[in-house]
């Protein structure tokens, strides 16, 4: 027993019972999370539609400098058939592709995938959509007028504007990087660089398989 009642105690780890190092905070780095449920399979970048990782850089560049993501809908070949021809509704065209879009999602025929792009990329994309949105409300508002004057050159010209807001919107989602949807579970990205496709996995046989018949 110790002497002197006013000397402050000595802890020791043998004391409390730890064993050295245990019960301690450490400041550690987290690694960066690897690339989950992500693929390559030739060219192609398959993705899981519910559960993915990508890795950090740039799909189209491979550039890891000024990322930020870009929301894309995947969508099976024919949406978009129906979205083009949603949008030449007068007056309420750009609603009801949005709706279209929405049901699609829930009957799982689309699928939103945000991928990693440079910054400039994302930019030039999102420029281009507003130009697809000024487009088709502009459209829709003057075949509207030009449907309930008579006036067929009014009518139209409205039936022009979403005609090319389509193209805007066709090159935002489709041209720098381009999406499918593979079946109601898988993402198929065309475009992606040749280093970003080499730091992927290869596609496990068994979802290749299962794609094969999904192409």
């Amino acid at each position: 027993m110790d002497d002197n009642p006013y000397r402050s105690p000595q802890w020791c780890e043998e004391d409390l019972g730890w064993e050295a190092g245990v019960g301690r905070s450490e400041d550690k780095t987290e690694e960066p999370e690897g690339p989950r449920g992500v693929w390559r399979w030739g060219e192609v970048m398959v993705v899981r539609r519910d559960d993915h990782v990508f890795p950090q850089a740039c799909v189209r560049t491979n550039e890891t400098a000024n990322l930020s993501t870009y929301l894309i809908t995947a969508v099976r070949p024919g949406v978009l058939v129906v979205v083009f021809f949603a949008f030449l509704v007068p007056a309420m065209g750009l609603l009801l592709a949005l709706a279209v879009l929405g049901t699609m999602r829930r009957w799982r025929l689309a699928a939103d995938v945000w991928l990693p792009l440079r910054f400039p990329i994302v930019a030039l994309c999102g420029l281009l959509e507003m130009a697809t949105v000024g487009l088709v409300l502009a459209g829709n508002v003057v075949s509207a007028i030009g449907w309930a004057a008579g006036n067929a050159t009014v009518l139209g010209v409205g039936l022009l504007l979403p005609v090319l807001g389509f193209v805007f919107f066709w090159i935002s989602d489709r041209w720098y990087v381009r999406t499918t949807l593979l079946g109601p579970n898988y993402i198929a990205v065309h475009g992606a660089h040749p280093g970003y496709l080499a730091s992927l996995p290869e596609l496990p046989e068994a979802e290749r398989e299962v794609l094969q018949f999904l192409r």
